[in-house]
């Protein structure tokens, strides 16, 4: 099995810094993280045993972000009888088998296992495929290559849709019309020109671009060199099969993204500008949906100020940066001079937290 090296891993840090800060993507929605479809031998009990212990492989990969746990961790999910909530025969001889996400991930805080979010970079895929003889095309959404079969421009696409949907990526192939011919051309993919590429990805609203070149030695398909270009960080390359390509990004997104448990203490954030109900209920509303965040109470209620506790599967500076590029919260940069009462005549400008993060609603 390929390994994901160290200065794959060390440029890929930079792109978290890039996407959590910097907002540069539309996070897309990944929905059925917590369903897996797999094959069922017959109808017999120790049957649909096998069949629920694969499925919940599956989820455990999707949701963790990790291929692979370590023995003593796996060992506490050997009953997936558990945690599932419901299952369903399918016509194909599979099942698809759905597991209760709030007792799941129960057990994966109580194993110091992470949780990668449902809300996810997408990741535009551009394939330039050599066939020799002068025949070179890109991979679209749909349709053919210049010297192939529908039928194998098809079967590439499953193979990436496959292994990107085996671990919860959200993965995009361009529709190579005339706009995307307008600004990417075989010869910009197969050179791995990232800045071009992020630019030909921009109206796919993603800026994790994926970049494999494939030669075929007559019918067979050679190794695909890999690329994966961020913007505003350095890129990262890697050789293998197609697969490998959504695989090893996963592989880098998850150990970036996934977050583990809330901590013990509870971090304080202040939002000034709460001055009626329809403010407070935005503003918790929101709080409550970030990805992070496990719990939202009520500390303090100050003049037009609320003090919010917050217990999130993260640090108050990952938090920080969830909350500043959600687009509705803008972090308040002022003079530290203690807190403001409820009963108190001081202007809320000199209001403040000591240690807190504190926001103004846009």
């Amino acid at each position: 099995m390929m390994k994901i090296s160290l200065k794959q891993l060390t440029l890929f840090a930079v792109f978290a810094v890039t996407f959590w800060c910097g907002g540069l993507a539309q996070a897309a929605h990944v929905d059925g993280l917590y369903t897996a479809d797999v094959e069922l031998a017959n109808s017999s009990s120790s049957a649909r045993a096998t069949a629920f212990s694969a499925a919940l492989a599956e989820v455990l990969v999707k949701v963790t972000g990790q291929e692979n746990l370590p023995a003593e961790k796996a060992a506490l999910f050997t009953n997936a009888g558990a945690f599932i909530q419901q299952y369903r025969m399918l016509d194909n001889g599979r099942i698809s088998v759905t597991f209760d996400q709030r007792v799941l991930r129960r057990q994966l805080d109580a194993a110091e296992l992470p949780v990668w979010s449902a809300e996810r970079p997408a990741v535009v895929v551009w394939l330039a495929v050599d066939e020799g003889q002068g025949r070179r095309s890109l991979l679209g959404a749909a349709g053919g290559l210049s010297g192939s079969s529908v039928a194998v421009a098809d079967s590439y696409r499953q193979a990436l849709y496959e292994s990107a949907d085996k671990r919860g990526l959200p993965l995009i192939l361009p529709l190579m019309d005339g706009e995307d011919l307008a600004q990417a051309s075989f010869a910009d993919v197969w050179g791995g020109f990232g800045d071009v590429m992020l630019a030909a990805s921009a109206r796919y609203s993603a800026n994790v671009v994926l970049i494999g070149r494939l030669r075929l030695s007559g019918a067979k398909v050679q190794k695909v060199r890999w690329s994966m270009f961020v913007a505003g960080s350095e890129s990262s390359e890697w050789v293998g099969e197609l697969g490998d390509g959504p695989r090893v990004v996963a592989d880098m997104l998850g150990q970036q993204l996934a977050t583990f448990a809330a901590a013990a203490d509870a971090i304080t954030v202040t939002v000034r500008g709460i001055n009626t109900l329809d403010d407070y209920a935005r503003v918790l509303n929101y709080l409550r949906g970030l990805s992070i965040v496990e719990r939202v109470g009520v500390s303090r209620v100050l003049a037009g100020a609320v003090e919010f506790s917050i217990a999130a599967r993260s640090d108050s500076e990952r938090l920080n940066r969830d909350i500043s590029r959600g687009g509705v919260l803008d972090e308040w940069v002022g003079e530290s001079t203690g807190v403001t009462p409820v009963d108190s005549a001081a202007t809320l400008a000199s209001y403040r937290v000591a240690d807190g993060l504190v926001y103004t609603i846009k």
